[in-house]
């Protein structure tokens, strides 16, 4: 229950809280929400697939903010990697929260920036460099249930809120891991109601 409930719970307030630190990126947001549904429209499926900056956002917050940002993996046979044998049954720690924080990958990873996944920018990178649900064939089978979650969730709050935080820069956050990642402090946002 943890990977359906949790992850998307604490994905959506990531971003809330990536949303309210950029008020361009919230004010974009809110266009493209009016633009798409207006004040009072029902959120369908249809309508969540035209949400192509919202896409982005979510990438760019959950890339800085991974939820799960560690994956345990065991190899099934002997293997060799950059000439280090690695014998059958090695358990191997994945973080992706390095990962998406590497400057190796990302230039500047700690700057907020949703153009990284426009198509060309990602058409740039490595496949495997943005692992939010794993990638290959073990990665979750909920990742597109969970993404039009959290757009469903952020379609409506950000209709009817605006969101804030005190938060100034992303090296702010101190984070820890419990089931999940997390700040230190808890998502500390504010809402005020739209007019």
């Amino acid at each position: 229950m943890a990977a359906g409930s949790e992850t998307t719970a604490t994905s959506t307030s990531f971003c809330l809280l990536g949303i309210g630190m950029y008020p361009e990126v919230q004010a974009k947001l809110y266009d493209e929400l009016m633009d798409t549904f207006g004040e009072d429209s029902d959120v369908t499926w249809k309508d969540l697939t035209r949400l192509k900056y919202m896409d982005r956002v979510i990438k760019e917050c959950l890339r800085i903010f991974t939820p799960a940002p560690i994956l345990s993996r065991r190899t099934t046979g002997d293997i060799n990697i950059e000439g280090i044998d690695v014998p059958s049954n090695t358990n191997f720690i994945l973080n992706y929260n390095y990962l998406h924080r590497n400057p190796k990958y990302w230039k500047d990873p700690l700057k907020f920036d949703p153009d990284r996944f426009l198509p060309e920018e990602v058409a740039k990178r490595h496949p495997y460099s943005y692992l939010l649900f794993s990638g290959g064939p073990r990665s979750c089978i909920g990742s597109k249930f969970a993404e039009m979650n959290i757009k469903t969730l952020l379609s409506v709050i950000l209709r009817k809120f605006e969101i804030k935080t005190e938060y100034k820069s992303i090296e702010d956050i101190k984070l820890k891991i419990n089931v999940v990642l997390r700040p230190t402090t808890g998502f500390m946002i504010s809402v005020k109601p739209r007019k």
